[in-house]
């Protein structure tokens, strides 16, 4: 792969590598001056066809100075051609639209000049570039036919209502639709499982050598050492996480036996590209390879879809180099693990957006936390977060949507800083605690670490059900502190229905947890009851100090226009209510942190 290749052989490669542009260029301008195809389409088509330029310089380019010739030009012509339209096939129908035709090369430059110096392998900007052609090109062309159908419905002669909007959906710059993103997600998913497959050679060759040397091989040896000396990276350990965890060795199992049958044509099919790849010294088992390729896709479309201008032709394509540069030296359980952390919960942070559970920051803070915590504690620890998650929206939804507890659960919510959707602050109030004490335990192997971590989120399970469950009691709650009634959602307010509704959260956790201990230890009636008795008695402790704090330091208002205490800060005619109980900084999302964090605290003094 790193031979010289003769001088003569990279002029040559050069000029093909040119010859290979226009030509794809040409006929793009030929389909759409012959009324084939629209000027989006064209632009597109040209978008993945440049991008197999990288194979033409790989096979035929050694110099660094050679394989810059291409992409710096490149980005005199292009930007001329945006200036003044002289390709239309791979212009915006719309003038000046953005510098995406400009950005293009901009990228390819960068890619160069990170593998041709020898920093990186280049097949990482193989990567790289073909998922922006492929994945960028492929979301595009699906949204346009996706918006072409939904535009008129009901009949093929523009009869039907106009339906543009259905199936699209709100992002930094403009609208992206559903098909558009699910095409941006397999077309990359595609590329990547293609290429790390094939680039074994490289892999083997570059990967020992680049993370051995400077800062990088020394982070890449250190979370070697980490892998090397806790639970995560001992496969015999036989800890109740780890045990529990095994969501992800029984898929691997299932791939690998299923790929051990692949046809011998497919082997020969590699062999033949090895004068630009060789697929023979490849030593990643194929579950490590679609797990690695499921963490590019994801994060190749989460780049995509935020990312405004056109900009997304640079910022796909360096994010995704930097993801496989991060993921070629990891073991593979590891890059298996990050594969079902990053799939699972991106999927429930969609959904959960998609059913207004969560804001869109709400739904990339969940995600980061189910991440940490699946990749510190596994499928189990991760299983106890989706019981709260789950839970708690189905009591929400179940509790009274009509008639008086509806009523009622208005006119407590009414008073609240902030709507049923959960924020990135509320989702990181209720959960972050939570993946603190995941990743401690994963980091120290210490069991009091796995206990913190189940009455954290018995806490939080407790919390959340007294509110969505007590507030439809008959009765107005009262003070914690002075048992007076207060009015229904008041804060540091109780109630005999919201108590056993906190109690029975925070026993939900403890027996979800316990079921999991009995799977891997076998039941123990002393050790289940212990274990029972503390986290259901740490989460409700923690309900009650939130009640506590909630009556004392949090932050109350009271809201002239209509004459009641509430938690917001301003009424709704934009002008600042006045505080008359508690701190300022002393918000509801405040008090259920530090509610979680002193009930959490209370465990490890009395452990210790």
């Amino acid at each position: 792969m790193n031979a010289t290749v003769p001088q003569i052989g990279q002029w040559t490669g050069l000029g093909i590598s040119y010859v290979f542009i226009f030509a794809v260029i040409g006929v793009a301008q030929l389909l759409l001056r012959g009324g084939v195809l629209g000027a989006s389409t064209t632009r597109k088509v040209v978008h993945i066809g440049v991008a197999h330029w990288w194979l033409i310089a790989m096979a035929t380019i050694d110099d660094l100075a050679v394989a810059l010739i291409g992409p710096v030009s490149f980005v005199l012509i292009n930007w001329v051609s945006y200036r003044r339209h002289v390709f239309a096939a791979m212009e915006h129908p719309e003038p000046r639209k953005n510098l995406g035709t400009v950005y293009f090369p901009v990228a390819l430059t960068i890619l160069v000049l990170l593998t041709w110096s020898g920093l990186f392998p280049r097949w990482y900007g193989l990567v790289a570039i073909l998922v922006l052609g492929w994945g960028d090109g492929s979301a595009s062309l699906a949204g346009e036919a996706w918006a072409h159908r939904a535009r008129f419905r009901g009949g093929e002669h523009g009869t039907g209502r106009f339906d543009g909007a259905r199936g699209q959906f709100l992002v930094p710059g403009g609208r992206k639709s559903v098909a558009g993103t699910a095409a941006m997600f397999v077309a990359s998913g595609a590329v990547a499982v293609v290429v790390i497959w094939l680039a074994s050679g490289p892999l083997a060759a570059h990967t020992t050598a680049a993370a051995g040397a400077g800062l990088w091989g020394r982070a890449v040896a250190w979370l070697q050492e980490v892998g090397a000396r806790t639970w995560v990276g001992r496969p015999t350990d036989s800890t109740v996480l780890f045990a529990l965890s095994r969501l992800d060795g029984a898929v691997r199992l299932l791939v690998e036996r299923a790929t051990a049958a692949a046809p011998d044509s497919l082997v020969g099919a590699a062999d033949a590209a090895g004068v630009v790849l060789n697929p023979a010294a490849w030593t990643l088992d194929p579950s490590t390879v679609l797990s690695a390729a499921l963490v590019v896709a994801a994060t190749a479309t989460a780049v995509e879809l935020l990312t405004p201008w056109g900009l997304d032709n640079i910022s796909v394509p360096l994010t995704v180099f930097a993801v496989v540069a991060l993921l070629a030296p990891l073991p593979g359980d590891w890059i298996v693990r990050l594969a079902w952390a990053v799939g699972l919960n991106v999927l429930v942070a969609v959904v959960a957006y998609l059913r207004h559970s969560v804001t869109a920051a709400g739904a990339v803070a969940g995600a980061g936390v189910g991440m940490t915590i699946y990749l510190a504690g596994g499928g189990f620890y991760w299983s106890i977060l989706m019981a709260f998650f789950a839970s708690s929206s189905v009591i929400g939804r179940v509790t009274g949507r009509r008639g008086v507890r509806a009523e009622r659960r208005r006119t407590a919510e009414g008073l609240h800083a902030k709507g049923s959707r959960r924020d990135a602050v509320q989702v990181l109030a209720n959960g972050g605690l939570g993946a603190v004490m995941a990743a401690g335990h994963a980091l120290t192997g210490r069991p009091i670490f796995m206990l913190g971590y189940a009455i954290a989120m018995a806490a939080a399970t407790a919390d959340t059900w007294a509110s969505e469950i007590g507030v439809l009691s008959a009765r107005n709650p009262v003070s914690i502190l002075s048992f007076r009634p207060i009015p229904r959602g008041t804060s540091g307010g109780v109630s005999t229905l919201g108590l056993f509704a906190s109690a029975a959260g925070a026993l939900f956790i403890g027996l979800w947890f316990a079921a999991g201990y009995v799977v891997v230890r076998g039941w123990n009636g002393a050790e289940m009851v212990a274990m029972v008795a503390a986290i259901t008695g740490g989460g409700f402790l923690g309900s009650l100090v939130d009640s506590v704090l909630g009556a004392t330091v949090q932050a109350q208002y009271w809201d002239a226009g209509t004459r009641a205490h509430t938690e917001r800060r301003h009424g709704v005619d934009d002008r600042a209510n006045r505080l008359v109980k508690g701190l300022h900084f002393f918000t509801n999302d405040a008090v259920n942190a530090l509610s979680g964090v002193l009930a959490t605290a209370a465990l490890f003094v009395i452990v210790a």
